[in-house]
């Protein structure tokens, strides 16, 4: 036996070997796990679910649960593809499946769900995953639903790209006949794997070409052995492929590096170079480069820009997709006519859609009829792209009648298409959204029947046109979506309903701010906010019905105080005394709510109109909740309040309520805010107090400074050493920590002044270091020289000490 016969019986046994090691896998029975197995499943499931972890992290626990022999570990793998709210979880497990070379029958159904499902960032590693089955149906479902043309072009493209890496006849054959598929993009995609699977490239995308070549390979002997070899090629290539695209990525990075480190006079060189590597990669990034320099409003060198439009016309598509947005960013009197041309050359559909993006950026009019013919006759994601395009152009630039004529009626023979189940769901928002801004009243009867659709998206897109419309008797229509299963659909509901019904819909948007009826908060918060606009213009009946619905909500008392404030400022507008008693009932409110300090100048604009009218009792008895209010919020006005008050027994009420609120105060070593509220009440309120309440007053305030000098002493003295640290950001640190104390940092700066002048180790840096200190928080201090008598320089300090005090 030759060693080549040697190497395929090995490679056939292995094979062998590893169905039945799947088949018995598959029937392994329940077992019992050992704690230590247990703790190791546990810890494996965190690190797989936990998106807080790299991805490596999440493959590697993947990986080692691929290799667990019990059925639980079977069970977590299962869980976690079917979690569509753990994406990095199911790439995990779907790529770990991918490398193993082949999968449990529990896994396919998950698998299939996210290749066919709506999240693009899960389906290649859902498809690599299954083209490593060779069993339970795979292969044929695969192929069924790259036939399928009703699905997602993704969806297909992403299952085209898994076939190139099953070698049998059957996938062969099927990509062979889907180079005639009507879409281009699924042309490109068989075409390419086929390529890849057979490393045949001068075939091309000619379904005849591939067609003969593969009559001569049909009767062909020995499948087993091809199937088995090309297998094995189609792993090394995938593991190839994924070192090649991490080896890029890496170089990408430093090549980044590279230019974020080199001067500014270089970078433009070193762009340049990047926009000319022969490597694609880098000239992406040499593309994203050139942006940012445009977004931070940099000018763009002349050779640079001429290389970005050179690269319209780029080998890589991607390349060109990018070049066209950026040369949209770059634009000038050339733009327009040059991407209009490449519009009309270009053939790869998503460069084509990047292309009409670019064109949608400039909002140039001269582009209309060329994106009202893609509408017209592209397919979905090129029609979608120029609708979005088209709606931009309109939003800058208005079209004329005439314009405005003929888009409706291509946006609406597009839209209308969907009957025939031609139009995908973002073509369709795309159009219905575009309709909206194009605000003609013919595009309404479409945008109304689209509230009607199954699909939320839809449902929304027809809300936002309707309102970009401006559509007040759309309203009614609306309203019942409020209460549609979708968040999204709620949310837009809401806001055209504000916008367009206003008042008229009120009891409707009032229902959606209670927790119990709405429990989305973006939602609930949307209907909030939409009451608020109703208030600001609204009467005083309209008010009171809104302070009713609230009034008995544990959560309502934030919105009734809003409304207060509203309802107080149309009343003084209509010069009504009722605002006065609108004021007071809003003020407190709000210090009972713990927001005293809000409180304070609508209870004094309170008082003042009660203080004007003839009811003396009620003035006084508000009087009263404005000093309250003062005094909860610390405020040192209330002193001047007392110092006012002309009624002797109110005033003397209201010292019993200021000196126990120093009291309070003390006990919870409030000290700044005991200087800051009785400061100047000694001098102010001093022929009102008795001598017991002046005692005691004094006796506070001393302690207070006491106490709160002690607290500042003590740092200041912590505070110190990180002042005169070597570090830089320490030294930093502590200098804005003092600076931040302000004038209570200075009696302990002083005393550590003094102390330095008086050590018998002279340190002249310190000592005027100590003194800027001081200088920046009392710019009046006055001058010091260093270099004087000590004698001199301590009768200084003693000085500024004693005014300090």
């Amino acid at each position: 036996m030759t060693s080549v016969r040697r190497w395929i019986l090995a490679v056939m046994v292995g094979w062998i070997a590893c169905g039945l090691r799947a088949e018995q896998a598959e029937t392994l029975p329940a077992t019992n796990l050992t704690p230590d197995q247990e703790l190791t499943l546990q810890t494996l499931k965190r690190q797989l679910c936990d998106p807080k972890r790299s991805a490596e992290t999440r493959l590697d626990a993947a990986r080692l649960l691929l290799s667990k022999p019990f059925p639980q570990a079977v069970r977590v793998l299962r869980q976690c593809l079917s979690d569509s709210s753990n994406l990095a979880a199911q790439q995990a497990v779907a790529e770990a499946i991918a490398e193993d070379g082949g999968g449990r029958k529990e896994y396919v159904a998950p698998l299939m769900e996210m290749l066919t499902g709506q999240e693009p960032l899960v389906r290649s590693s859902a498809a690599r995953a299954l083209a490593t089955y060779r069993n339970h149906g795979v292969t044929e479902r695969l192929i069924d639903v790259a036939n399928n043309s009703t699905l997602d072009r993704g969806v297909r493209r992403a299952t085209i790209e898994a076939l190139q890496r099953i070698v049998d006849r059957r996938c062969i054959e099927a990509l062979i006949g889907l180079l005639d598929d009507p879409d281009p993009a699924v042309r490109s995609a068989a075409a390419d794997s086929l390529q890849r699977m057979t490393n045949l490239r001068r075939f091309g995308a000619s379904s005849s070409m591939w067609g003969n070549w593969f009559a001569r390979q049909r009767d062909k002997d020995e499948v087993a052995w091809l199937r088995e070899m090309n297998n094995a090629l189609a792993r090394a290539k995938m593991s190839l492929e994924r070192e090649n695209v991490q080896l890029r990525a890496r170089l990408i990075d430093a090549m980044e590096s590279l230019y974020n480190a080199a001067p500014r006079t270089q970078r433009a060189e070193i762009l340049l170079a990047f926009l000319n590597d022969p490597l694609a990669e880098a000239r992406l990034l040499g593309e994203t480069l050139t942006d940012r320099m445009i977004a931070a409003g940099q000018d763009v060198p002349p050779e640079v820009r001429q290389r970005v439009r050179l690269l319209l016309f780029d080998d890589d598509p991607r390349v060109r997709e990018s070049a066209a947005v950026l040369e949209a960013n770059l634009a000038d009197e050339r733009t327009t006519g040059l991407l209009l041309g490449r519009l009309r050359a270009e053939q790869v559909p998503d460069v084509r859609v990047g292309l009409l993006k670019a064109l949608g950026r400039l909002a140039s009019p001269k582009v209309v009829p060329a994106l009202l013919n893609e509408i017209r006759r592209r397919g979905d994601d090129e029609a979608a792209a120029a609708a979005a395009a088209l709606g931009r152009v309109a939003t800058d630039n208005p079209l004329d009648d005439a314009q405005k004529a003929r888009a409706v009626k291509v946006l609406v023979d597009r839209y209308q298409q969907g009957a025939e189940g031609k139009n995908s769901l973002a073509l369709r928002e795309s159009l219905l959204t575009a309709l909206g801004v194009l605000g003609d009243a013919t595009a309404q009867p479409v945008l109304a029947g689209a509230l009607r659709d199954p699909a939320p998206v839809i449902r929304q897109a027809a809300v936002g046109g309707l309102l970009r419309l401006g559509a007040k008797d759309a309203a009614g229509a609306i309203a019942p979506l409020v209460r549609d299963e979708d968040r999204g659909v709620r949310q837009a509901a809401l806001e055209a309903l504000i916008a367009l019904g206003g008042k008229d819909y009120l009891k409707t948007i009032l229902r959606r701010t209670d927790p119990k009826i709405e429990t989305d908060p973006a939602v609930r918060k949307e209907a909030l906010d939409g009451v608020l606009t109703i208030c600001r213009q609204a009467d005083v009946p309209t008010l009171d019905e809104v302070l009713a619905y609230f009034a008995h909500r544990t959560d309502g008392a934030a919105m009734c105080i809003q409304v207060l404030l509203r309802k107080a400022d149309v009343l003084k507008a209509a010069d009504s005394p009722d605002a006065a008693a609108v004021l007071r009932e809003a003020g407190g409110l709000l210090t009972a709510e713990g927001r005293a300090g809000e409180a304070v100048p609508v209870l004094a604009e309170a008082y003042r109109r009660f203080a004007e009218g003839s009811n003396s009792s009620t003035a006084r008895a508000v009087w009263f909740e404005y000093v309250r209010a003062m005094l909860a919020a610390d405020q040192p006005g209330v002193v001047r309040a007392l110092a006012e008050q002309t009624d002797p027994a109110a005033r003397a009420k209201a010292l019993e309520l200021f000196l126990t609120r120093l009291e309070i105060l003390q006990r919870e070593q409030k000290y700044p805010a005991i200087l800051a509220l009785a400061g100047g009440a000694e001098e102010q309120l001093a022929e009102s107090l008795n001598e017991a309440q002046l005692a005691k007053l004094r006796g506070l305030l001393a302690s207070a400074r006491q106490k709160q000098l002690e607290l500042d002493r003590r740092e200041v003295e912590t505070l110190l050493p990180k002042l005169f640290s070597a570090d830089a950001a320490t030294h930093q640190g502590a200098r804005e920590a003092l600076q931040a104390l302000g004038v209570r940092a200075t009696q302990p700066l002083l005393e550590e002044l003094r102390k330095t002048v008086k050590s018998a180790t002279p340190d002249a840096e310190r000592e005027n270091a100590l003194y800027e200190l001081l200088k920046e928080l009392l710019p009046d201090l006055g001058p010091y020289d260093p270099a004087a008598e000590r004698v001199q320089r301590l009768m200084k300090i003693d000085a500024w000490m004693k005014n300090a005090k």
